[in-house]
């Protein structure tokens, strides 16, 4: 068995993960061990991807700035310092200044350690009995059983599935549903692993008129793969130098600044009121449950809020996934419609003492009536948009009603929608009453050397800005750290 000594051990070498690693290695004087479970090649193929989008926080090629209504909304769930103007300086942070894990190779004082699936956390009990993270047991593809020791602290980078999960097998979160599965409960947290969140959308598609060009040509007979990557490789010309996204919108809800759509809105918060939040959105506690519902409505009375995100692409759609699309033509356009602030609320939990035992994991998508009202809304004013835009009408064609009436659209919502995977939630950052489950410097309840800094501390889930969010709470954390380290707390 290995056992290896660090100031700090980082648990992912995903985007928050390196971008801990690189903020704390810059101390020469704090040690830090930076743990994944995927191989070198991949850890930097995820690296160089990042540092080409961050430069911009792009998705696609496309730049999403975190919303402040969005960003408020954590600070006034109790977390001081959460403020948008000490976000947004985060997020620049990471814009203007990172380089990247090669940067760091360099670096004595840190240590990647590659292929290596970490299985629990090793706690001790303080001279005053408060618990103390004191590392983490992991298993190396070569070489079997390691540990790594942690002097100050560990943190957890694993995202919104794998944090929680590794917080269970190590005894923490719900005691009763550990016993069962033959987990000694160390702390005693019901809220972990709940809360879950996920962008849910569906596509609409339309036939492309014969001139545009779309994928479709890439796979078609008269066009194939292998000639356009050809020409890619000599000329650096054709599909290939191009993004399959083609534009991109975030929106409010449709037609809110018309006497017609206020009566909408109007109408649909009237229905929002007749529903059992509590009921329709567990697990959650009652009081986060009201403090989501109004700042939902926040973002659904806004003309300056998104409540969705659509996204236009050419032939990007697998037709042979879906049902009653609309369009059957390979050849086509899909406006992908996201929603930007869901109310449906799911878990993830461990199913077995197991680390190799699967989670159990459902956001619970559309299970909130609102969700599907608001869709339903957005994927309506789409049909208006392709029947209407000039520049929609350039590129397809519409030759049929697609959604006669919002009963025709709901139906469409329910069938074809599905979650994005953009998680969150599960760890939540709030006061633990409400269903928190680490503080506002990332500490966790009961535990204050093991942080978590990944999407599970967002208690309510960014818009469609992920990766901005996902960097802006890294830096937040890293800062966090360091300060702690210092003993300037």
């Amino acid at each position: 068995m290995i056992v290896q000594v660090f100031d700090v051990v980082i648990v992912g070498g995903g985007a928050p993960g390196r971008i801990l690693a690189l903020r704390l290695s810059g101390d020469p004087s704090i040690s830090v061990a930076l743990i994944e479970s995927a191989n070198e090649r991949e850890l930097c193929l995820r690296d160089s991807r990042f540092i080409r989008d961050i430069s911009g926080c792009l998705q696609r090629r496309n730049f999403t700035p975190a919303s402040k209504t969005h960003i408020d909304a954590w600070h006034d769930l109790g977390n001081s310092g959460w403020d948008y103007d000490s976000f947004a300086r985060a997020v620049h942070r990471c814009q203007s200044q990172y380089d990247g894990l090669a940067s760091t190779r360099s670096r004595t004082n840190l240590t990647i350690a590659t292929e290596t699936t970490v299985h629990k956390i090793h706690f001790d009990r303080s001279s005053n009995g408060e618990i103390v993270a004191t590392g983490v047991e992991a298993i190396k593809r070569i070489g079997g059983r390691a540990i790594f020791q942690a002097r100050k602290e560990v943190i957890l980078a694993a995202g919104a599935i794998g944090s929680p999960r590794l917080l269970e097998h190590s005894g923490i979160g719900n005691v009763e549903l550990l016993q069962q599965i033959g987990i000694d409960g160390i702390i005693d947290n019901p809220h972990v692993g709940e809360n879950l969140q996920d962008h849910v959308g569906t596509d609409v598609l339309f036939a492309a008129k014969k001139d545009l060009q779309t994928l479709y040509s890439l796979s078609s007979k008269r066009d194939n793969g292998l000639v356009n990557t050809s020409d890619y490789c000599h000329h650096r010309a054709n599909l290939f130098k191009q993004s399959c996204l083609t534009s991109s919108v975030q929106l409010p809800l449709p037609g809110i600044n018309s006497s017609e759509g206020k009566h909408d809105l109007n109408s649909l918060l009237r229905k929002m009121a007749t529903y059992d939040m509590v009921d329709q959105s567990v697990p959650t506690t009652p009081e986060f449950a009201t403090v989501h519902e109004l700042f939902v409505r926040s973002i659904l009375t806004s003309p300056a809020d998104a409540s969705a995100s659509l996204t236009v692409r050419h032939a990007c759609t697998d037709l042979d996934q879906r049902d009653d699309v609309g369009c059957t033509c390979a050849n086509h356009t899909a406006v992908t419609v996201l929603l930007a602030h869901p109310l449906s609320r799911g878990s993830t939990h461990i199913t077995g003492p197991s680390i190799e035992a699967p989670n159990l994991t459902d956001a619970r998508c559309l299970s909130h009536p609102a969700d599907v009202e608001v869709l339903g809304r957005h994927v309506l004013a789409v049909e208006q948009m392709f029947k209407h835009a000039e520049l929609m009408t350039q590129q397809s064609k519409y030759d049929k009603v697609l959604f006669p009436n919002m009963d025709t659209a709901r139906k469409y919502v329910n069938r074809t929608a599905s979650g994005s995977s953009h998680y969150t939630g599960t760890c939540a950052m709030m006061p633990r009453e409400i269903g928190g489950v680490v503080d506002h410097k990332l500490r966790l309840f009961g535990c204050p050397n093991l942080r978590v800094c990944d999407a599970s501390v967002m208690a309510i889930g960014p818009g469609v800005a992920f990766k901005t969010a996902i960097a802006g709470v890294a830096e937040m954390g890293a800062a966090f750290v360091k300060q702690s380290l210092s003993r300037k707390e």
